[in-house]
């Protein structure tokens, strides 16, 4: 497709329906011309070509030419379109600099220095902040470790208290079964120098 074509396309971009046959069109890169003709142009349809036999024509029309709906009478889905653009993605254009005039360098070197400036009173806040944060840190450290000695004094007074008042019960309990035992022996005594005294009368 030459130039002169292409600029003659630019005049029939309200039709809505193109058909192309018999164009020699072998290449995708053939078809993105197509995109020159407008946003009306919702359906292509393309036959006797070579680039027809391509399987993937569908979905590079659907990425690279994203006006057209429909090709050859079958909807181009969001599937279609995702697919091709992941298979045919459009070629980055580099942004090419322009020469800068003096003023506007002096500007931008301004503009370094203030955010130089800026970047080190930020980076001082920072340092702040960080050691703030780390003497925060550090006093709550001291108050845990303080905590946990008061904590670990109490707990063992209090399991002092507990094996001294287990060993008064167990000497208690001691004796009150010495105690049990003795009257339990005295009882018996007391039975058989009853029935010793019984026998002796018989």
């Amino acid at each position: 497709m030459t130039a002169a074509t292409n600029a003659n396309l630019k005049h029939f971009t309200r039709l809505r329906r193109l058909i192309f046959s018999f164009n020699d069109l072998q290449l995708f890169e053939e078809l993105l011309w197509l995109s020159s003709v407008g946003s009306k142009a919702e359906e292509v349809f393309i036959s006797n070509n070579p680039v027809c036999a391509k399987t993937l024509l569908k979905r590079f029309i659907g990425a690279r030419i994203s006006n057209a709906l429909r090709l050859n009478g079958e909807e181009i889905t969001s599937s279609d379109r995702q697919l091709g653009k992941q298979l045919f993605p459009k070629p980055v254009v580099p942004r090419v600099r322009s020469l800068e005039s003096p003023e506007l360098a002096s500007k931008a070197r301004v503009k370094d220095v203030k955010d130089m400036k800026l970047s080190r009173s930020s980076s001082t806040v920072a340092s702040s902040a960080i050691t703030e944060i780390f003497d925060t840190a550090s006093k709550i450290e001291k108050k845990t470790t303080v905590s946990c000695e008061l904590l670990a004094a109490i707990i063992h007074h209090r399991s002092t208290n507990t094996c001294a008042l287990l060993q008064a019960l167990d000497q208690a309990w001691k004796g009150i079964l010495l105690s049990i035992v003795k009257e339990t022996l005295q009882d018996i005594d007391r039975r058989d120098n009853f029935m010793s005294g019984c026998l002796d009368d018989l």
